[in-house]
């Protein structure tokens, strides 16, 4: 992946929401794979309400090189906002999701 503008950012982003089969929504999805990876720390294949912090500050990398920010605001409200069915747990498809296709305000999580 070689973005280097914030208009190849956006056409790369719009490109990912398009379908689920393009070379852009595969390197998105990867790069939502690291984060949650890298947040999942008990490797228990789910994101905590503790490990979220790490998985959108991860995440957030991405698009803040071109001046967006997919997760804004505190992570802990963020993180009650999109728990669905309150068990205190977010799976990797449930993070892309929001990013992909996000909330309407005010409960938005992700941002472009």
């Amino acid at each position: 992946m070689d973005i280097r503008t914030k208009d190849e950012f956006i056409f790369f982003m719009q490109r990912a929401c398009e379908d689920t089969c393009n070379d852009c929504y595969i390197e998105l999805y990867n790069i939502l794979l690291r984060a949650f990876i890298s947040a999942d720390i008990d490797f228990d294949g789910q994101v905590s309400e503790d490990e979220f912090e790490g998985m959108i500050a991860a995440a957030n990398e991405f698009p803040k090189k071109f001046g967006f920010e997919w997760w804004a605001g505190s992570g802990k409200d963020q993180f009650k906002a999109i728990d669905e069915n309150g068990d205190g747990r977010h799976l990797l498809r449930r993070m892309a999701q929001l990013c992909l296709h996000p909330l309407p305000e005010p409960e938005a999580s992700c941002r472009l």
